[in-house]
């Protein structure tokens, strides 16, 4: 039998009122000390593309990972990095109608990534499209 936390339907209700309370309750738990409020929610935004991250969630999950990160999740992390650095693009170029070369050149000046790591990124992970 699955049990939920005690505080379960608080939290429910807050989040239904105020959609963004979660996304600053994780940060403020990051700034604290307790990433993983703010890991679970990248994780959930991966898996569901529902729950978009700001540049700032996901610059805060790095700064809180890499403090005592080893090679191993370094490497994880930098994968992750690729992963969302593709997603960026892929929303802009299917929600926003932006092409790909102008998506590309925001998520560079919105990320702080060169064009180079995002060509990258999405060979690796981005949606295959034609050209």
């Amino acid at each position: 039998m699955y049990l939920k936390p005690i505080r379960w339907d608080e939290l429910a209700a807050r989040i239904a009122a105020d959609p963004d309370w979660y996304a600053k309750y994780a940060a403020a738990e990051a700034d604290h000390g307790n990433p993983f409020p703010l890991i679970g929610q990248v994780l959930v935004a991966l898996q569901h593309s529902a729950a978009p991250l700001s540049t700032n969630q996901i610059l805060a999950v790095r700064k809180a990972m890499e403090a005592t990160a080893s090679s191993k999740t370094k490497a994880g992390l930098r994968r992750l990095e690729r992963e969302l650095l593709a997603l960026a693009v892929d929303r802009r170029v299917d929600e926003d109608g932006t092409k790909q070369e102008f998506a590309i050149d925001e998520v560079s000046e919105g990320r702080g990534r060169s064009v180079r790591q995002i060509r990258k990124a999405l060979a690796e992970f981005g949606k295959r499209r034609r050209r």
